[in-house]
């Protein structure tokens, strides 16, 4: 009999991890869900702004796509909220989730419009500050949590973002490159139709760019070895930048400057040959 309450009793145990585990897990794949939506309604509330035309912090005309996209989001909000209490309730063995008082959860109501609006203007140096104080009001919570997550990542993709533009203003290969790469940073967060314009922009000028330094490298070494200038014609083409898909006029060029300063080395190795001979 014993054995049998015993097992009995490890069971409801059992049964009663396994329900917290299956609440976590629903838990995780609503935050997973509702990140996604987040990015894609946040992403399509910049197309908007873009193609309305609007001045940045201006809120668009929602269309048909953004308010399906809002009515999606508000119902994964609610499963969210609703799966999060469950969870904490199970942990806590109590209905947890008691009100605010009374003046607090007015405070959390306006940040959390404040926050809505200002991510629907694209202020997400605003919204992280506002999201910062709805947290330090409400801990914990799903919505403001996940919310945060994702406006400290957009935040840090609009900084790459302006950096990258910054630097695409100059005409220095070393610079054009760094924007691209910092460009290539932020396509792994946000895949919009306008950055992977920026990036073949990008692409193209840097290409450019490249085969003008290229160009004024190779002829100054040429300079350099009209006046036997070896070393400083060795140290130029040391410093020559990589083209992946050179002209056939470019290649003959490199080569022929590459053939000269050969040809100087081995004159100049012959040389010191025949001194050396000379000497002994």
């Amino acid at each position: 009999m014993g054995r049998i309450l015993g097992r009995w009793r490890g069971s409801g145990k059992d049964d009663d991890e396994t329900g917290r585990e299956r609440l976590q897990r629903e838990v995780e794949l609503l935050r997973q869900e509702y990140r996604s939506t987040c990015r894609l309604l946040w992403s399509y509330l910049q197309v908007l702004r873009q193609q309305q035309g609007l001045d940045p912090g201006q809120p668009p005309v929602p269309d048909e796509q953004l308010l399906t996209l809002r009515v999606r989001e508000r119902e994964l909000l609610a499963r969210l909220r609703t799966a999060s209490a469950r969870l904490r309730g199970h942990e806590a063995r109590q209905d947890v989730g008691a009100p605010l008082p009374e003046q607090l959860q007015r405070r959390l109501d306006q940040l959390q419009r404040e926050t809505r609006t200002a991510i629907d203007r694209g202020l997400w140096g605003q919204a992280a500050q506002l999201l910062d104080e709805w947290l330090r009001i409400l801990p914990g919570d799903p919505e403001g949590e996940v919310l945060r997550e994702e406006v400290q990542q957009r935040l840090r993709v609009t900084t790459l973002l302006e950096h990258a533009r910054s630097l695409a203003n100059a005409d220095d290969p070393s610079h054009l490159s760094e924007a691209s790469d910092v460009l290539d940073e932020v396509l792994r967060v946000e895949d919009a139709p306008e950055l992977r314009a920026l990036q073949d922009e990008l692409g193209a000028r840097l290409a450019e760019a490249t085969r003008m330094e290229r160009r004024r490298i190779l002829e100054a070494a040429a300079v350099a070895l009209e006046e036997d200038h070896v070393d400083q014609a060795l140290e130029l083409l040391g410093k020559l930048p990589l083209l992946l898909f050179p002209s056939e006029e470019e290649m003959s060029f490199e080569q022929a400057v590459r053939r000269r300063l050969a040809e100087a080395l081995r004159q100049r190795q012959q040389e010191r040959a025949a001194e050396r001979e000379a000497a002994a």
